[in-house]
């Protein structure tokens, strides 16, 4: 049978299901529906699609939270050939589970720099962070990006906060979260999951 449009919707609202199951902790069935979204992706975008793409990120997700680490590492890793940098910050954070600080701290090294390259600062100000110069360029960014586009930007510290405190860089990851939660508030209002993921 050849696969269409039709079959691609499936695909998608079976991975996106997959996705809340994979938070709620309904990895079995959310397992099956990634697989099944996955096949039709494959067979109908191709493997190096995005839509494919986050569909393997959401089983490396079930994979990381079940534990089964080498399974999860392979498929960031596939992801991350196709773009997905971000993920960087998981394989960080499984290679530090499993006690591998060397692969651990290059793998969030190199998601450090994604963050910087999102946030246009500077390689050496990820090196070297000045609290009061990083909150200068934050803000100086802030003014210059548009309304629409601020929570995008309010993100992409949120996740240059998360891998700072991998790296243990308590003091510049705090303000990472500070200055984030100041746009999710203003954006959301204080009740919020992003202000208590950030919290």
């Amino acid at each position: 049978k050849k696969l269409g449009a039709f079959d691609l919707n499936i695909a998608s609202t079976l991975s996106n299901l997959a996705h809340i199951l994979q938070l709620r902790g309904n990895w079995a069935t959310g397992m099956k529906h990634c697989k099944e979204a996955l096949r039709i992706q494959r067979m109908t975008v191709g493997d190096d699609s995005p839509i494919t793409t986050e569909t393997l990120e959401c089983i490396g997700r079930i994979h990381m939270d079940k534990r089964e680490f080498e399974s999860a590492i392979q498929c960031f890793n596939q992801c991350i050939s196709q773009g997905k940098s971000k993920l960087q910050r998981e394989c960080g954070v499984i290679y530090q589970f499993r006690g591998e600080s060397f692969k651990a701290r290059n793998m969030l090294t190199q998601a450090g720099l994604y963050a910087v390259h999102q946030l246009s600062l500077s390689v050496s100000q990820s090196d070297d962070l000045d609290l009061v110069h990083l909150t200068t360029k934050f803000q100086e960014r802030k003014q210059q990006t548009s309304n629409k586009d601020l929570l995008g930007y309010a993100e992409n510290i949120m996740f240059y906060g998360s891998v700072l405190m991998n790296l243990e860089k308590f003091s510049e990851a705090l303000e990472c979260f500070r200055f984030s939660n100041v746009i999710f508030q203003a954006k959301y209002g204080s009740d919020h999951l992003t202000i208590s993921e950030n919290l």
